[in-house]
């Protein structure tokens, strides 16, 4: 973990800390305020099996940074069904940013869902139909997102937003 020196004219990165996670094997990392009380979080993709779910399989471990540390906050077994992809955003108005995730299910079809952080642990906020393939979120606003799928052989791109436990295309 690197951090910028500001007091010079040149770019500098000054180490802070270094730590190896090869026996999780990430795949994705991402850095957001998930809770606003802890500082920021370190959100990282793993594939690896757990105590209490054996098989290998993409997985979220999240560690909260204090400036010098990492402290692990959550490594929970799974999220949904199979992971696929994540993303950290702040989409709604309320404390903290939300994890977006791209999950798979046993038949291959994908939906977005959204979690927000809860005490101890992710609370789904809302989750969205069901799509072929999802290829890409992006965020747009408060409440709303772009969505590039594939349904139906087809690729399509629409602006989506939660609504009552729903992620629900809004053109």
């Amino acid at each position: 973990i690197y951090k910028l020196d500001d007091f010079s004219n040149k770019v500098n990165w000054l180490k802070v800390a270094e730590y190896d996670f090869t026996y999780v094997w990430p795949w994705k990392i991402e850095l957001g305020n998930l809770d606003y009380t802890d500082g920021p979080q370190i959100v990282m993709g793993v594939n690896k099996s757990t105590y209490f779910d054996k098989e290998v399989n993409n997985r979220f471990f999240v560690f909260n940074w204090d400036g010098e540390k990492l402290y692990k906050k959550w490594t929970g077994t799974r999220l949904g069904y199979y992971l696929k992809d994540f993303y950290i955003m702040d989409l709604l108005s309320i404390k903290g940013e939300e994890l977006v995730v791209i999950d798979k299910n046993q038949n291959g079809e994908e939906r977005l869902l959204i979690y927000y952080w809860l005490d101890f642990g992710f609370q789904l906020l809302a989750e969205s139909e069901i799509y072929d393939i999802i290829e890409d979120v992006k965020y747009l606003d408060n409440n709303l997102l772009e969505l590039t799928y594939n349904k139906w052989g087809k690729k399509f791109t629409s602006r989506v937003m939660v609504k009552d436990g729903w992620i629900i295309e809004v053109d």
